[in-house]
Protein backbone atom coordinates (compact mmCIF):
# COMPACT_ATOMS: atom_id res chain seq x y z
CA UNK A 1 0.00 0.00 0.00
CA UNK A 2 2.36 2.46 0.97
CA UNK A 3 4.66 1.71 -2.22
CA UNK A 4 1.60 2.45 -4.77
CA UNK A 5 1.00 5.74 -2.49
CA UNK A 6 4.44 6.27 -3.16
CA UNK A 7 3.96 5.59 -6.94
CA UNK A 8 0.81 7.25 -7.36
CA UNK A 9 1.83 10.95 -6.04
CA UNK A 10 4.91 10.57 -8.40
CA UNK A 11 4.59 12.18 -12.20
CA UNK A 12 5.07 9.56 -14.57
CA UNK A 13 6.95 11.82 -17.11
CA UNK A 14 9.89 11.69 -14.60
CA UNK A 15 13.08 9.83 -15.29
CA UNK A 16 13.12 6.38 -13.68
CA UNK A 17 15.65 7.29 -11.42
CA UNK A 18 14.67 10.71 -10.25
CA UNK A 19 11.09 8.47 -10.18
CA UNK A 20 13.05 5.90 -7.26
CA UNK A 21 14.96 8.02 -5.92
CA UNK A 22 11.56 9.64 -4.70
CA UNK A 23 9.61 6.66 -4.00
CA UNK A 24 12.01 5.75 -1.69
CA UNK A 25 12.19 9.06 -0.10
CA UNK A 26 8.67 9.36 0.51
CA UNK A 27 8.34 5.95 1.84
CA UNK A 28 11.24 6.96 4.43
CA UNK A 29 9.67 9.64 5.47
CA UNK A 30 5.83 7.64 5.91
CA UNK A 31 7.73 5.23 7.87
CA UNK A 32 9.22 7.70 10.21
CA UNK A 33 5.86 9.30 10.89
CA UNK A 34 4.32 5.64 11.61
CA UNK A 35 7.39 4.82 14.45
CA UNK A 36 6.99 8.49 15.86
CA UNK A 37 3.32 7.58 16.21
CA UNK A 38 3.53 4.46 17.51
CA UNK A 39 6.35 5.95 19.83
CA UNK A 40 3.59 8.42 21.12
CA UNK A 41 1.33 5.83 22.25
CA UNK A 42 4.18 4.05 23.59
CA UNK A 43 5.16 6.51 25.90
CA UNK A 44 1.55 7.87 26.87
CA UNK A 45 0.38 4.36 27.58
CA UNK A 46 3.91 3.83 29.84
CA UNK A 47 3.12 7.00 31.50
CA UNK A 48 -0.34 6.08 32.15
CA UNK A 49 0.91 2.86 34.04
CA UNK A 50 3.64 4.66 35.85
CA UNK A 51 0.74 5.23 38.17
CA UNK A 52 -0.80 2.29 38.57
CA UNK A 53 2.06 -0.24 39.34
CA UNK A 54 -0.28 -2.65 41.67
CA UNK A 55 0.09 -5.18 39.44
CA UNK A 56 3.36 -5.20 38.59
CA UNK A 57 4.90 -3.72 42.17
CA UNK A 58 7.44 -7.18 42.42
CA UNK A 59 8.50 -6.17 38.62
CA UNK A 60 9.61 -2.80 40.27
CA UNK A 61 11.26 -4.32 42.84
CA UNK A 62 13.00 -6.86 41.01
CA UNK A 63 14.29 -3.48 38.29
CA UNK A 64 15.20 -1.31 41.25
CA UNK A 65 17.65 -4.34 42.12
CA UNK A 66 18.58 -5.18 38.59
CA UNK A 67 19.40 -1.71 37.60
CA UNK A 68 20.64 -0.16 41.19
CA UNK A 69 23.08 -3.03 42.95
CA UNK A 70 23.92 -5.09 40.56
CA UNK A 71 25.30 -2.14 38.22
CA UNK A 72 27.25 -0.75 40.71
CA UNK A 73 30.19 -2.56 40.53
CA UNK A 74 30.79 -1.49 37.20
CA UNK A 75 29.89 2.32 38.10
CA UNK A 76 32.52 1.98 41.31
CA UNK A 77 35.10 0.59 38.55
CA UNK A 78 34.54 3.86 35.75
CA UNK A 79 34.33 6.02 38.76
CA UNK A 80 37.75 5.25 40.15
CA UNK A 81 39.19 4.89 36.54
CA UNK A 82 38.03 8.41 36.50
CA UNK A 83 38.90 10.00 39.22
CA UNK A 84 42.53 8.66 38.87
CA UNK A 85 42.67 10.07 35.26
CA UNK A 86 41.73 13.39 36.70
CA UNK A 87 43.73 12.95 39.21
CA UNK A 88 46.61 12.50 37.09
CA UNK A 89 45.92 15.54 34.16
CA UNK A 90 44.33 18.23 36.79
CA UNK A 91 47.11 17.71 39.03
CA UNK A 92 49.96 18.25 36.29
CA UNK A 93 47.82 21.06 34.74
CA UNK A 94 47.48 23.12 37.77
CA UNK A 95 50.68 22.38 38.77
CA UNK A 96 51.67 24.04 35.94
CA UNK A 97 49.99 27.50 37.35
CA UNK A 98 50.58 26.63 40.63
CA UNK A 99 47.18 25.98 41.11
CA UNK A 100 47.03 22.79 42.91
CA UNK A 101 44.54 23.72 45.57
CA UNK A 102 41.70 23.81 42.65
CA UNK A 103 42.03 19.85 42.35
CA UNK A 104 38.91 19.28 44.29
CA UNK A 105 36.73 21.95 43.08
CA UNK A 106 37.64 21.61 39.25
CA UNK A 107 37.06 17.18 39.44
CA UNK A 108 33.56 18.12 41.76
CA UNK A 109 32.12 20.64 39.21
CA UNK A 110 32.84 18.73 36.20
CA UNK A 111 32.00 15.08 37.58
CA UNK A 112 28.34 16.72 38.70
CA UNK A 113 27.46 18.65 35.50
CA UNK A 114 28.68 16.52 32.64
CA UNK A 115 30.94 13.60 32.92
CA UNK A 116 29.27 11.35 36.17
CA UNK A 117 26.07 11.86 34.41
CA UNK A 118 26.72 10.89 30.85
CA UNK A 119 29.01 8.51 31.86
CA UNK A 120 26.70 6.71 34.31
CA UNK A 121 24.09 7.12 31.60
CA UNK A 122 26.35 5.17 28.72
CA UNK A 123 27.40 2.37 31.07
CA UNK A 124 23.71 1.87 32.31
CA UNK A 125 22.73 2.05 28.60
CA UNK A 126 25.56 -0.92 27.34
CA UNK A 127 24.32 -2.89 30.73
CA UNK A 128 20.77 -2.48 31.21
CA UNK A 129 19.19 -0.88 28.06
CA UNK A 130 20.37 -3.59 25.86
CA UNK A 131 19.06 -6.12 28.07
CA UNK A 132 15.84 -4.74 28.64
CA UNK A 133 15.50 -4.49 24.72
CA UNK A 134 16.26 -8.00 25.04
CA UNK A 135 14.00 -9.33 27.15
CA UNK A 136 11.06 -7.15 25.66
CA UNK A 137 11.93 -8.28 21.96
CA UNK A 138 11.82 -12.37 23.47
CA UNK A 139 8.66 -11.86 25.57
CA UNK A 140 7.12 -10.94 21.85
CA UNK A 141 9.31 -14.05 20.07
CA UNK A 142 7.56 -16.37 23.07
CA UNK A 143 3.97 -14.64 22.72
CA UNK A 144 4.05 -13.44 26.32
CA UNK A 145 2.74 -10.02 25.47
CA UNK A 146 0.12 -11.30 23.01
CA UNK A 147 -1.01 -13.84 26.13
CA UNK A 148 -1.19 -10.76 28.41
CA UNK A 149 -3.58 -9.06 26.03
CA UNK A 150 -5.18 -12.15 25.55
CA UNK A 151 -6.13 -11.70 29.91
CA UNK A 152 -6.70 -8.47 30.00
CA UNK A 153 -3.84 -7.35 31.22
CA UNK A 154 -2.00 -4.19 29.39
CA UNK A 155 1.59 -5.16 28.82
CA UNK A 156 3.11 -2.20 28.38
CA UNK A 157 1.66 -1.19 32.50
CA UNK A 158 2.53 -4.72 33.26
CA UNK A 159 6.17 -5.14 32.21
CA UNK A 160 7.25 -1.70 30.42
CA UNK A 161 6.06 0.97 33.12
CA UNK A 162 8.21 -0.62 36.17
CA UNK A 163 11.31 -0.65 34.16
CA UNK A 164 11.11 2.68 33.12
CA UNK A 165 10.32 4.10 36.28
CA UNK A 166 13.13 2.28 38.47
CA UNK A 167 16.05 3.49 35.46
CA UNK A 168 14.73 6.95 35.97
CA UNK A 169 15.17 6.52 40.23
CA UNK A 170 18.09 4.42 40.27
CA UNK A 171 20.55 6.06 37.61
CA UNK A 172 20.89 9.36 39.59
CA UNK A 173 21.58 7.60 42.82
CA UNK A 174 24.36 5.81 40.62
CA UNK A 175 25.71 9.22 39.42
CA UNK A 176 26.02 10.28 43.23
CA UNK A 177 28.03 6.67 43.85
CA UNK A 178 30.42 7.55 40.48
CA UNK A 179 30.80 10.80 41.94
CA UNK A 180 31.77 9.92 45.46
CA UNK A 181 34.43 7.03 44.35
CA UNK A 182 35.81 9.36 41.36
CA UNK A 183 36.32 12.05 44.26
CA UNK A 184 37.84 9.73 46.54
CA UNK A 185 40.73 8.47 43.74
CA UNK A 186 41.04 12.13 42.92
CA UNK A 187 41.51 13.10 46.43
CA UNK A 188 44.16 10.08 46.73
CA UNK A 189 46.20 10.70 43.54
CA UNK A 190 46.13 14.14 43.92
CA UNK A 191 47.54 14.11 47.64
CA UNK A 192 49.52 10.83 47.82
CA UNK A 193 51.57 11.87 43.95
CA UNK A 194 51.14 15.61 43.02
CA UNK A 195 51.57 16.48 47.03
CA UNK A 196 48.26 18.56 47.09
CA UNK A 197 47.52 19.96 50.51
CA UNK A 198 44.47 18.09 52.18
CA UNK A 199 43.27 20.29 53.64
CA UNK A 200 42.96 22.82 50.64
CA UNK A 201 41.47 20.39 48.26
CA UNK A 202 38.18 20.36 49.90
CA UNK A 203 38.00 24.15 50.91
CA UNK A 204 38.25 25.30 47.45
CA UNK A 205 35.64 23.09 46.16
CA UNK A 206 32.92 25.61 47.01
CA UNK A 207 34.49 27.97 45.29
CA UNK A 208 34.21 26.33 41.80
CA UNK A 209 31.16 23.81 42.33
CA UNK A 210 27.80 24.78 43.57
CA UNK A 211 25.05 22.53 44.97
CA UNK A 212 23.08 23.59 41.96
CA UNK A 213 25.33 22.02 40.04
CA UNK A 214 25.11 18.29 41.52
CA UNK A 215 20.91 18.98 41.45
CA UNK A 216 21.60 20.12 37.29
CA UNK A 217 23.53 16.33 37.12
CA UNK A 218 20.93 14.65 39.14
CA UNK A 219 18.30 15.85 36.73
CA UNK A 220 20.28 15.03 33.67
CA UNK A 221 20.83 11.51 34.95
CA UNK A 222 17.31 10.98 35.55
CA UNK A 223 16.10 12.25 32.33
CA UNK A 224 18.69 10.25 30.90
CA UNK A 225 17.40 7.08 33.19
CA UNK A 226 13.77 7.85 31.73
CA UNK A 227 15.02 7.93 28.38
CA UNK A 228 17.09 4.75 27.78
CA UNK A 229 14.61 2.47 29.44
CA UNK A 230 11.91 3.66 27.31
CA UNK A 231 13.74 3.55 24.41
CA UNK A 232 15.16 0.27 24.91
CA UNK A 233 12.16 -1.51 25.74
CA UNK A 234 10.08 0.19 22.94
CA UNK A 235 12.76 -1.19 20.35
CA UNK A 236 12.15 -4.54 22.01
CA UNK A 237 8.41 -4.66 22.28
CA UNK A 238 8.50 -3.74 18.69
CA UNK A 239 11.03 -6.09 17.60
CA UNK A 240 10.42 -8.70 14.35
CA UNK A 241 8.98 -11.79 15.65
CA UNK A 242 12.52 -14.03 15.10
CA UNK A 243 16.02 -14.55 16.40
CA UNK A 244 17.52 -12.13 14.22
CA UNK A 245 14.71 -9.48 15.59
CA UNK A 246 16.40 -9.97 19.10
CA UNK A 247 19.66 -8.72 18.04
CA UNK A 248 18.79 -6.21 15.99
CA UNK A 249 16.43 -4.78 18.74
CA UNK A 250 19.34 -4.70 20.89
CA UNK A 251 21.43 -2.70 19.17
CA UNK A 252 18.83 -0.62 17.62
CA UNK A 253 18.11 0.32 21.32
CA UNK A 254 21.79 1.11 22.02
CA UNK A 255 22.77 3.23 19.19
CA UNK A 256 19.59 5.43 19.52
CA UNK A 257 19.51 5.60 23.32
CA UNK A 258 23.08 7.06 23.28
CA UNK A 259 22.27 9.50 20.55
CA UNK A 260 19.39 10.86 22.26
CA UNK A 261 21.45 11.22 25.41
CA UNK A 262 24.33 13.09 23.56
CA UNK A 263 21.73 15.15 22.36
CA UNK A 264 19.14 15.68 25.03
CA UNK A 265 23.01 16.60 27.43
CA UNK A 266 24.11 19.26 24.71
CA UNK A 267 19.87 20.78 24.48
CA UNK A 268 20.10 20.82 28.38
CA UNK A 269 23.72 22.09 28.87
CA UNK A 270 22.70 24.75 26.43
CA UNK A 271 19.08 26.25 27.82
CA UNK A 272 20.75 25.82 31.34
CA UNK A 273 23.34 28.57 29.53
CA UNK A 274 20.50 30.89 28.37
CA UNK A 275 18.56 30.52 31.72
CA UNK A 276 21.92 31.28 34.03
Amino acid sequence: MLKKLSKSSIPRGMPLLLRNGLTRMGQFVFERFIHFGRFVLFFARTMKGMLQLRQSYQIFLEQLDSVGSRSSFIIMLAGASTGLIFGVHFSDLFKSYSAEGLLGAAATLTLSKEIAPVLGAFIVVGRTGSAMAADMAQMRINQELDALNLMGVNPISYFVAPRVLATTIMLPLLVVWFIGVSLVCTYVMGVLFFQVDAGVFFDKIPWLAKPDDLISGLIKSSIFGFILSIVGCYKGFNAKRSTKGVGQATASAVTTSLSVILITDYTISWLQTLMF
